[in-house]
C-alpha cells in the first residue's frame, strides 16, 4: 500500500465497522421491530388519519406533543402511508443520531470511546428487542416522541458543545431551537435537556472560558431559538381550533402531570423501582459488586504492576479471565442488570466534572470538562423515570441510552487517561473494560435472538407486512374476515381495549377520537367522555381483543374496569365471528371476538 494512503485507510476502518454493524443489525432484525398489538399501531394510525383530513387533538386525542405525529403524517403524504415509509425514515434518523453520538463522544472522550459507543448504540438500542413487547427500538418505537425527542435533545447538546468550542452565536440559537422542538415531543427528554442546558449556561456565567465570546447575546439567541418552535406550533394549531384547545395541543403530556392516579399505578411504580424497595436495593447492589470486583481488580493491577512486559501480559490475561468468568456466569444478574448503577455513575460524573470546572478559580474552564458536566446531568435526569430501576430493556432503549454511552466513554477513555496520569497502564484497564462491555452486549444480543426467533408469523400486506409472534395469526384472521365482510368504504371499527393496529392494516377508521380504552386512558380522559363518543358515533364493528392489563392494577376490560362501556357494547352489538380462544378470560391464551352493531341509529 502506498504510504500516503495508509492514514486515510486506517481512519476509514472504524467508520466501515460502524456502517457494517448498522447494516448487519438492520438485516438481522428485518421487519421484527413493532409489537403487533401494543402501542405501535397508534404510531401508524394517527399519522394516516391526519393525512385523511382529521385534526390533531380536535379529532384525535393524543397525550404527547404535536411534532412527531405531524412529521410522520408529512412523510406519509410525501412517500405513502405504510410501515415501510416509517422504517426508512426512522433508519435515517437513527443514522443521524449515530453521527451525533460519534461527535459528542469524540469531544468528551476520544476516538476509541466514540467508536465503541456507536457500536453499543447499534447493537443494543437501535434495532433490538429485550422483552416480550416489541416497540423498544428506534425503527418502530412505542412513541416516536421518545426517539425524536432524544435525537433532538442530543442535537441541542451537540450544538451547545460546539458553541463552547468555537463561540459562534448561530450554534447557540440552533441549540435552543432544537431544545424547543423537544418540548413539542415528550416530557422526559425535554426536562432532561432543559435541566442540562440551563445548568450549562449557569456554569458558563460562573466561570471563565478559553474562547472569548459574548455570553449574554449567545444566551439571548438560545432563548429566542427555544421559544420559536413552541410559539410557531401554537400559531399553526390555532388556525384549526380555538386558542385554548390549541394551547392544550401544544402542551401535550404536560397537562397530565397532576394526574396522580396514573402515576401510582403498579406499572409506573415497578418501572421507577419504588414498588419493592428491598428488591430494588438488592438488584442495585449485585451489579455494583460486579463492577467493583471486575473493574476494580483491573484498575489495581493497572496502577500497581511495574514493567512494560508484565503490563502487556496483564492486558491479555485479564480479558481472558473476564471471558472465562462470562462463560461461567453469563446467565447471572450482573450481566443482565449492568444498567442498575447508571444513575449513581452519572451523578458522580456530574458532581466531579462540576467541581473540576468551578474549582479552577479565575483560570479558564476546560470546555471538555464543562461539556462532560452538561452531558452527565442530561443522562442523569433522563433516567428519572427509572431512577431506582435503570435497565436496558423497554424504556431503557431511550432513557438509559445516553448514560450507557457516557459510561462507555468513562471506561475506555476517561479512566485509562487518569490511570496513565498516575503512572499506571491505561492499556490494561481499557482492555478489561472493553471485554466487560462486550459481555454485556453479547448478553443482550442473546436476548434479541430469543425474541426474533419467536416471530414466525406474518401480518399485513405489501409495504405494511411484518413478522410477529403467535398473536399475529389471530389478528390476520380478523383482518381477512373484515376484508371479506366489509368491502364498503364507510365502515368503521373500534378495537377494545387496545389494538388500533387492526384499524390501520384494515384501513378502517375509529369514529371516536380515542385509540385505546386501557386503564390509564380512562383515568386521563374519563370513561363517561369515552363512552359518550362511542354512543354518538357507534362503530360498524367492535373487536374485543385479548389484552391482560394487570400491570395497570386492573386485569380485564369490562370485568375490572370499563364496566359501563362493556355493558353498552353487549347491549348494542351482536357476535359476528371469533378467532382463537375466548378473549378476556385467561392470560395464557389469545383470541378475539368480532361484534357487529345492531343498535338504534344515534340521534343527530
Amino acid at each position: 500500500m502506498p504510504r500516503g494512503l495508509a492514514h486515510p485507510v486506517r481512519q476509514s476502518i472504524p467508520l466501515a465497522a460502524i456502517a457494517a454493524a448498522f447494516i448487519a443489525m438492520l438485516a438481522w432484525s428485518w421487519k421484527t421491530w413493532p409489537d403487533v398489538m401494543i402501542d405501535f399501531g397508534r404510531e401508524l394510525y394517527v399519522p394516516w388519519q391526519l393525512t385523511e383530513g382529521r385534526v390533531f387533538s380536535r379529532d384525535l386525542v393524543c397525550i404527547y406533543g404535536p411534532l412527531s405525529v405531524h412529521f410522520n403524517a408529512l412523510c406519509f403524504a410525501l412517500f405513502g402511508a405504510s410501515l415501510r415509509t416509517l422504517v426508512l425514515v426512522n433508519a435515517l434518523i437513527a443514522a443521524f443520531l449515530l453521527y451525533l453520538i460519534y461527535q459528542v463522544l469524540l469531544f468528551l472522550g476520544g476516538k476509541v470511546s466514540a467508536i465503541v459507543g456507536c457500536l453499543v448504540f447499534i447493537l443494543m438500542f437501535a434495532f433490538g428487542q429485550l422483552c416480550f413487547v416489541g416497540n423498544y427500538n428506534f425503527m418502530c418505537p412505542y412513541a416516536h416522541e421518545a426517539t425524536h425527542g432524544v435525537t433532538l435533545a442530543m442535537a441541542a447538546l451537540f450544538l451547545f458543545l460546539r458553541w463552547l468550542q468555537h463561540g459562534r452565536a448561530a450554534r447557540a440559537f440552533a441549540s435552543g431551537f432544537c431544545a424547543g422542538l423537544v418540548f413539542l415531543t415528550k416530557l422526559e427528554p425535554f426536562v432532561a435537556v432543559a435541566a442540562a442546558l440551563s445548568a450549562g449556561w449557569i456554569a458558563v456565567a460562573a466561570c471563565e472560558l478559553a474562547v472569548k465570546r459574548s455570553r449574554r447575546s449567545a444566551f439571548a439567541l438560545f432563548t429566542i431559538g427555544g421559544l420559536l418552535p413552541i410559539v410557531s406550533a401554537f400559531g399553526l394549531l390555532w388556525t384549526a381550533m380555538p386558542a385554548a384547545q390549541a394551547l392544550r395541543a401544544t402542551l401535550g403530556s404536560w397537562l397530565y402531570l397532576n394526574n396522580t392516579d396514573v402515576l401510582t399505578m403498579p406499572f409506573f411504580q415497578l418501572g421507577m423501582g419504588t414498588a419493592n424497595p428491598v428488591g430494588t436495593a438488592r438488584n442495585f447492589v449485585v451489579p455494583l459488586i460486579w463492577y467493583a470486583v471486575v473493574l476494580g481488580f483491573a484498575a489495581v493491577v493497572a496502577l500497581r504492576l511495574p514493567g512494560e512486559v508484565a503490563r502487556r501480559a496483564a492486558a491479555i490475561l485479564i480479558p481472558l479471565l473476564i471471558l472465562e468468568l462470562y462463560r461461567r456466569t453469563s446467565s447471572a444478574e450482573g450481566w443482565y442488570d449492568a444498567a442498575k448503577p447508571l444513575p449513581l455513575f452519572m451523578a458522580l460524573g456530574a458532581v466531579g466534572s462540576a467541581a473540576l470546572c468551578l474549582g479552577r478559580g479565575r483560570r479558564a474552564a476546560d470546555p471538555r470538562v464543562l461539556g462532560t458536566f452538561v452531558a452527565c446531568l442530561f443522562a442523569l435526569v433522563l433516567l428519572g423515570k427509572m431512577i431506582f430501576n435503570a435497565r436496558f430493556r423497554d424504556y431503557g432503549f431511550v432513557l438509559a441510552m445516553p448514560a450507557t454511552l457516557l459510561m462507555v466513554s468513562g471506561l475506555v477513555d476517561w479512566m485509562p487517561r487518569e490511570i496513565r496520569r498516575s503512572g499506571g497502564s491505561g492499556m490494561i484497564f481499557r482492555c478489561a473494560a472493553l471485554t466487560c462491555i462486550g459481555g454485556v452486549v453479547l448478553t443482550n444480543l442473546r436476548l434479541n435472538h430469543q425474541y426474533f426467533a419467536a416471530k414466525t408469523h406474518w401480518i399485513g400486506k405489501g409495504p405494511d407486512a411484518f413478522r410477529a409472534d403467535v398473536r399475529a395469526s389471530c389478528m390476520q384472521q380478523v383482518l381477512d374476515w373484515l376484508e371479506q365482510r366489509s368491502p364498503q368504504r364507510d365502515a368503521t371499527l373500534a378495537v377494545l381495549p387496545e389494538g388500533v393496529m387492526i384499524n390501520y392494516l384494515a384501513r378502517l377508521p375509529n369514529p371516536t377520537p380515542f385509540t385505546s380504552f386501557l386503564p390509564p386512558d380512562l383515568l386521563m380522559f374519563g370513561e363517561h367522555r369515552m363512552l359518550a363518543a362511542l354512543r354518538s358515533s357507534p362503530p360498524t364493528y367492535v373487536v374485543i381483543a385479548q389484552r391482560y392489563t394487570a400491570e395497570f392494577g386492573a386485569p380485564w376490560f369490562g370485568i375490572d374496569y370499563a364496566h359501563e362501556t362493556m355493558r353498552w357494547v353487549r347491549a348494542n352489538y351482536a357476535k359476528a365471528h371469533h378467532v382463537g380462544d375466548p378473549p378476556l378470560r385467561d392470560e395464557s391464551f389469545f383470541g378475539m371476538e368480532i361484534l357487529r352493531y345492531v343498535g338504534s341509529p344515534p340521534a343527530p
